[in-house]
């Protein structure tokens, strides 16, 4: 089935479940959502993208010319940990950038993937980048050689 109808009241309509029928009434709106299958195609594409990087980064706009400021911040942020990452413009296909969000459950774009594993957005970024998380993990991951403590550049 490609997608279903159901009726919502306003109030209710960016909270509610796509498996709550709520009842009929005047006030409510009618709004078609689709299936939360993910074509074969797009979700191909997506495993291919995060299984052959890893750091991948599903943005809009590309790294040298982001379309969004918070795609931005993110390829400014891995710019200056100095780490290599693959990505993808989304604003090219509408399937990758409504499949992205299916495949990872989030709703908003960037999104930042890490060996196949979805770490999150610009704000969880950023969040990563302050408390210090985020160079531990690029590490672990071995896109970072670990900082030892009074290892700084000499000048």
């Amino acid at each position: 089935m490609a997608g279903f109808l159901f009726r919502t009241p306003m109030s209710r309509m960016f909270g509610a479940s796509t498996r709550t029928i709520a009842p009929s009434h005047p006030s409510f709106l009618s709004v078609r959502l689709f299936s939360d299958e993910l074509p074969a195609d797009v979700k191909a594409q997506i495993e291919e993208d995060i299984t052959n990087h890893k750091l991948f980064v599903f943005m809009k706009g590309t790294p040298d010319m982001p379309a969004c400021g918070f795609s931005k911040a993110v390829c400014q942020i891995l710019t200056a940990v100095e780490v290599p990452f693959g990505s993808r413009n989304v604003m090219e296909d509408d399937g990758i950038r409504e499949g992205v969000k299916k495949f990872s459950q989030w709703p908003t774009i960037p999104q930042v993937y890490l060996n196949g594993e979805f770490i999150g957005g610009c704000d969880i970024m950023l969040e990563m980048l302050r408390s210090g998380e985020l160079m531990k993990v690029l590490e672990d991951a071995g896109l970072r050689e670990p900082e030892v403590e009074g290892d700084a550049k000499k000048e």
